[in-house]
């Protein structure tokens, strides 16, 4: 079975949609229509209208989302 590495951050921290989402463990388009309904990790927009997501948030938002087992 192959390796799964962690996505490479881009210069300063940030992922991008696609990168985040492989953190999360969701797919590109559920972040989208995370970011649409005003969930899911704090994002920016560049200039460029790219999406950025800084990486500290990513994992900040999957720890918050941590659930304990209620058994």
């Amino acid at each position: 079975m192959p390796e799964h590495k962690p996505p490479i951050p881009l210069a300063g921290g940030w992922l991008t949609n696609r990168q985040a989402a492989l953190v999360l463990g969701i797919r590109p388009q559920t972040l989208r229509v995370y970011r649409s309904r005003g969930k899911g990790p704090v994002w920016t927009l560049t200039a460029e209208r790219r999406v950025l997501y800084r990486e500290s948030d990513v994992l900040a938002y999957m720890h918050q989302r941590r659930r304990r087992c209620r058994s």
